[in-house]
């Protein structure tokens, strides 16, 4: 690609994936990043002496290229080698995630396990009279799980997280949950995985300093192969002409900038790169009409500070109870030891919600005291051993799936597509509820469809593959 010219909005890991593998392949890359950081959502901040990270992120894939990739950019030694460790809260008590049948059989109430086992056995003999209908979140999994284990687990955790279960889209199921099937469930915790994916990490790698290093290792090739990152820089207005993106302009520094590119892979928030196109033909409108409809989830994170080594042994804990506010909790230092002070720890509390939602606009105060309350609750920590909070917010975390948003989106991103030189890649700049390494994915493919080595002819039929991402926890 030697003279072209590639514009790239957002420095998160679709972003600079495809930077990073553009440059190498003699491309002029430029990207824009609105923040004072690269990482986008998968960043590390900084706050009195501790780095924490916007969420229990993870080095790990189950697709060995990817994983070489992100091996290739780090020396010997700069990533650490985890056991994965979680739990589960279920019905007052800490069970091993994914559940041991061990820990089933001794811990949990001999009443829930029937009714979770009885209700799988009705769901199931009702799917052999009748094909049941999985148009939704909870249809979906109440005709796979049954009514006990979905009221248990999956139906409380999917209202705290996505929103109410009953008006998400049926592949949301799929792309989150790793098994089929209760059933399918049982069999592997007997047997094992037995070839197939597995549902669970065993160990993850992690950078030493927080998982923003892995976006600054991309960044560093990009810059090394003479590519541009203007940090706290903006797109301001794509200009269209004809099927062809002509011209950005940008502000950066306070300043206006254009840039003539050859190609542009966007990874912001579609309704906003359809914003920028210009003229706003009624076919850009209809694009922005269908993208205006799409809802995101935001995130509250409350970091607590404790005055302990280790507050708990996980890495991360699942909450789906419908009495704790938040849906996840994380330890800093159950991932790396270097990120937080000797003699106290970082607990992260992890809540979800809509933009209108009341706790969204809550004072700190607040939403810190409901957090320590409720890990006190839930005996992850003592209310004596708390020394100091702080909440830290972020827009768009989690793309919403409520049901019909396929059709909505398909409209968007098919005007999209019909660019010739347009590419709309990773978590917000495709609306896909994807992984970091996923979204790593999403750029390197982007890069080789551009540079001419993908096998598919056509942008459209390449990116099909972005749909079928499972989520390991």
């Amino acid at each position: 690609m030697a003279g072209e010219r590639v514009a790239i909005l957002g420095a998160g890991p679709a972003g600079l994936s495809a930077g990073w593998k553009l440059a190498e392949g003699g491309a002029h890359v430029l990207v824009l990043e609105k923040g004072l950081s690269v990482g986008g959502q998968s960043t590390t901040f900084s706050w009195k002496g501790m780095r924490l990270d916007y969420g229990p992120h993870k080095v790990y894939t189950q697709d060995p290229r990817i994983q070489r990739e992100v091996e290739s950019l780090f020396e010997q030694g700069e990533l650490l080698s985890i056991p994965k460790r979680s739990r589960i809260r279920l019905a007052g008590a800490f069970f091993d995630f994914p559940v041991r049948i061990q820990e089933l059989l001794f811990k949990l109430n001999p009443l829930v396990a029937a009714n979770c086992g009885s209700s799988y056995a009705l769901a199931l003999a009702a799917s052999k009279l009748r094909k049941p209908r999985e148009d939704s979140y909870e249809s979906y999994m109440l005709a796979r799980f049954g009514r006990g284990t979905y009221d248990l687990i999956f139906g409380p955790y999917a209202r705290k997280v996505w929103g109410e279960p009953r008006e998400l889209s049926a592949s949301l199921a799929k792309s989150r949950v790793a098994v089929p099937s209760l059933l399918d469930l049982a069999r592997r915790l007997v047997a094992g995985d037995r070839g197939k994916p597995a549902i669970s990490a065993k160990e993850f790698s992690y950078p030493r300093k927080g998982i923003v290093e892995l976006s600054e290792k991309m960044a560093a090739r990009i810059r090394r192969n003479g590519g541009e990152i203007l940090l706290c820089s903006t797109p301001e207005k794509l200009v269209l002409d004809g099927k062809r993106i002509t011209r950005l302009e940008y502000g950066s520094g306070g300043q206006p900038a254009s840039f003539e590119p050859t190609h542009v892979v966007s990874t912001i928030p579609i309704a906003h790169a359809l914003s920028l196109i210009k003229p706003a033909t009624p076919e850009v409108n209809a694009a922005a009409d269908s993208a205006s409809t799409l809802r995101h989830r935001n995130l509250i994170l409350a970091v607590i500070v404790v005055k302990k080594d280790r507050a708990f042994p996980d890495n991360w804990l699942f909450f789906p109870e419908a009495k704790f506010i938040f849906n996840r909790v994380y330890e800093q230092k159950g991932f790396s030891e270097e990120m937080v002070q000797k003699g106290q720890t970082a607990v992260c509390a992890e809540i979800t919600c809509a933009p209108a939602d009341p706790i969204w606009t809550a004072g700190d105060e607040e939403v810190c005291g409901r957090v320590i309350a409720d890990l006190v609750s839930a005996e992850v920590l003592k209310k004596e051993d708390v020394t100091d909070s702080g909440v830290f917010r972020m827009e768009l975390a989690y793309p919403m799936y409520d049901i019909g948003y396929e059709a909505r989106l398909a409209r968007a991103l098919g005007f999209l597509d019909s660019l010739e030189n347009l590419y709309a890649i990773g978590r917000n700049g495709s609306f896909n509820y994807a992984g970091m390494l996923d979204c790593m994915d999403m750029g390197i493919r982007t890069a080789e469809h551009m540079l001419g080595s993908a096998p598919a002819p056509l942008w459209a039929e390449s990116r099909k593959r972005f749909q079928n991402y499972v989520t390991v926890d």
